[in-house]
């Protein structure tokens, strides 16, 4: 997956865009490389907004893998651009999650560990974080904390029993 892009065309010229520009940059910097804040001056390349055929500054675009999925024109609050950014970056567990199996796959349970405990709590207790999370716990000898962590799974139905008569004779 390629790293998402906020296409903003701006003027200074624009009051509205003197407000919006520290937002985005401020957001860019919080976001932690998690999207490309890209920024064409209207007045400097008049040409290449032109080809956009803009009807208002500033004009914001969010494209994912190459292609606009959403996007706003004229001023917006912080918490309208931070839900169009929601839509499609990863969640703080995802991360968390995808940052511990990297780790794990290093053999670096113990480090994966807190990780996988803070990205279950963050997700309610997903299952695939759920078996994740076991997983390094019986990979550090802790299968009490495991054993429990697979009861929840179980218990909430989220997957099949993994312990008992007849697990293994389970189709798909």
């Amino acid at each position: 997956m390629t790293t998402p892009v906020l296409f903003y065309f701006w003027s200074e010229r624009s009051q509205h865009c003197l407000q919006l520009t520290p937002v985005l940059e401020s957001l860019a910097a919080q976001y932690h490389g998690q999207f490309i804040l890209a920024k064409l001056d209207c007045d400097a390349e008049q040409m290449i907004a032109a080809q956009f055929g803009l009807r208002a500054i500033p004009t914001v675009y969010l494209f994912q893998n190459g292609q606009p999925v959403d996007g706003f024109q004229g001023p917006q609050p912080e918490e309208a651009i931070r839900a169009l950014l929601d839509k499609v970056l990863p969640r703080e567990e995802e991360l968390k999650a995808q940052q511990a199996m990297q780790l794990m796959q290093e053999g670096n349970y113990i480090d994966a560990l807190p990780l996988l405990k803070d990205a279950w709590q963050l997700s309610s207790q997903n299952s695939e974080i759920g078996l994740l999370l076991a997983e390094a716990q019986i990979a550090l000898n802790r299968s009490e904390e495991a054993e429990a962590v697979l009861k929840n799974y179980t218990a909430t139905g989220s997957g099949y029993p993994l312990s008992g008569a007849g697990c293994a004779d389970r189709t798909a």
